[in-house]
């Protein structure tokens, strides 16, 4: 079952992610996700991640078992930007 990271990543620098709002474990990878961009925790584990890039924005399903974790700054939680 996907879990929601509870300790503070290594990447902290100054007391913020450098350059990052949040990241997300895959199976085979991370991903860095930037402060304008947002994630939520669907139904049945299902992890949305809504890109802001250029303010055109699309969105991202990822099923569970295709992610593991989900590391955030302390303000940027689930259905929130981090602005």
């Amino acid at each position: 079952m996907p879990r929601v990271a509870a300790t503070v990543p290594i990447a902290v620098i100054n007391g913020r992610l450098s350059d990052m709002a949040f990241k997300v474990r895959f199976t085979d990878k991370f991903n860095d996700y930037d402060t304008g961009d947002s994630y939520n925790f669907l139904e049945g584990g299902v992890l949305s991640i809504v890109y802001a890039a250029n303010k055109a924005k699309s969105t991202e399903y990822h099923a569970p078992g295709q992610w593991m974790q989900v590391i955030a700054e302390p303000p940027h939680a689930p259905g929130q930007s981090g602005y």
